[in-house]
């Protein structure tokens, strides 16, 4: 791997202070700038869950337990609530709750209820993180959460952070649910404001891959919602183990509740 070759080309290359080096050498390829920030909010994740694993700060097997602890068993029919623990039910009821807030908003029939569940949303809408290793039930429990939605007549927005990831989840989404990018979703080179109408309309927002966001482009995602009254049911979802781009921030620390601690705050 090359983040672990000892050789000097390689350790400029991808070692740990060579971001400059590597959007530099990205950018010789006439890449666009989302993609090189792609690419190295990507490299960077990865990088740290090797080096985490290398020092020790992982037990590899203790992980591994915890992990088989949350996989969702492959046998099991991903609609159906048994294929969820306990704590992904409970995940689950709390997306359920807030999309059922936003719907309600978009069809009140009163300025007074309206602004009745602004107030709520306001004083106790959150966005929820889903954390886990692959096969813990990530990407089935937003499925499953989308599904919801979409039966209720919600609109919904999936994203990723790369057009392949995108493409591969759009094949299997209906239609009617829109799957993009992270930087073209919520223009992340862009002022917040610019995309607040876009944002506002749905009642369910997926970011896929949450360990491959930067802190600025986290925060810049919460700074969206919450001029978009709190209201749509916002899901994230990554691994922890390759979170080091985000862990520390105030947003943060603020807006984590992982899967297997989905418990209220």
């Amino acid at each position: 791997m090359a983040v672990l070759c000892e050789h000097p080309t390689a350790k400029a290359m991808w070692g740990t202070d060579a971001g400059a080096l590597l959007q530099t050498e990205l950018r010789t390829e006439a890449l666009s700038r989302p993609f090189v920030a792609t690419l190295l909010a990507m490299t960077t994740a990865h990088r740290a869950l090797v080096h985490k694993y290398l020092a020790g700060e992982v037990d590899v097997h203790a992980e591994e337990r915890r992990r088989e602890r949350l996989r969702v068993r492959p046998e099991a029919d991903p609609s159906s609530q048994t294929s969820f623990n306990a704590e992904q039910r409970h995940l689950q009821a709390k997306l359920a709750a807030a999309v059922a807030r936003a719907l309600a908003v978009q069809h009140a029939t009163t300025e007074a209820e309206a602004d009745r569940l602004l107030e709520e949303a306001y004083d106790h809408g959150k966005i929820f993180v889903c954390t886990g290793g692959p096969g813990t039930g990530k990407t089935t429990t937003a499925l499953a959460a989308v599904q919801h939605t979409l039966d209720l007549g919600g609109e919904v927005l999936f994203t990723y952070p790369t057009n392949r990831q995108a493409s591969r989840m759009r094949a299997k989404l209906p239609g009617t649910v829109a799957v993009d990018t992270f930087h073209a979703a919520f223009a992340l080179d862009e002022p917040p404001g610019a995309v607040l109408p876009a944002l506002a309309r749905y009642a369910l927002i997926v970011v896929d891959e949450l360990s491959q966001l930067q802190q600025p482009h986290f925060e810049h995602i919460c700074k969206l919602w919450t001029q978009a009254d709190n209201l749509p049911a916002v899901l994230m979802a990554g691994d922890e183990l390759q979170m080091d781009l985000l862990i520390g921030g105030a947003v943060t620390a603020a807006h984590f509740q992982p899967v297997d601690e989905a418990k209220d705050e």
